[in-house]
């Protein structure tokens, strides 16, 4: 019941060279079968290239067109050959009218004796008691009292609690040794 189905035999070396070089010819006789035969020949030109300087191109000839393009500031900027630009650069001009304004001479109306009224009711509302600036309080010396700072102890570098350095005297190499006739420490 069970039959075996057949395995596709492997090609040979043989026959796959054989095969790669049928294509190959195939393609070389397809080649020289469909090319022209004819020699090339260089194409003779129309008329020969002429460059002249340009300085000043007329603005409507094909010449002025070409150098616009290459100008860098055509579409970052308004520019008169962009595209916008008709409704930018091209603006009417404002007409402005100025007239001369004549107007009668009108002067104050308020009368000299109420001029200054404001500012002697400011005064009259606002006392200030007066003072003077070389007056100074006295500063009392019990307020100034100032915290005993601590001594440095140069036998190991510590700062000793306060209070415990009271009636010790400095130490230095001057008044380390006492010699006569040695200034007092």
């Amino acid at each position: 019941m069970n039959a075996s189905v057949p395995q596709p035999v492997p090609w040979s070396r043989g026959r796959v060279w054989t095969y790669f070089v049928a294509v190959m010819a195939v393609q070389v006789i397809l080649l020289i079968g469909l090319s022209e035969r004819k020699p090339i020949l260089p194409r003779q030109p129309e008329q020969a290239t002429v460059f002249y300087a340009v300085t000043e191109a007329p603005p409507d000839s094909p010449i002025a067109a070409v150098l616009a393009l290459t100008d860098p500031t055509l579409f970052a900027l308004p520019h008169p050959r962009g595209f916008s630009g008709p409704a930018w650069l091209n603006a009417a001009p404002l007409r402005h009218q100025s007239t001369d304004w004549t107007e009668p001479q009108r002067w104050l109306t308020q009368s000299h004796a109420k001029l200054g009224e404001t500012f002697e009711e400011f005064l009259r509302t606002n006392v200030v008691a007066n003072r003077s600036l070389a007056v100074k309080p006295v500063a009392l010396p019990e307020r100034a009292r100032v915290s005993p700072l601590p001594i440095r102890s140069p036998a190991d570098g510590r700062v000793p609690p306060p209070g415990s350095m009271k009636g010790s005297r400095p130490s230095s190499s001057r008044c380390g040794s006492r010699r006569r006739g040695s200034a007092p420490c």
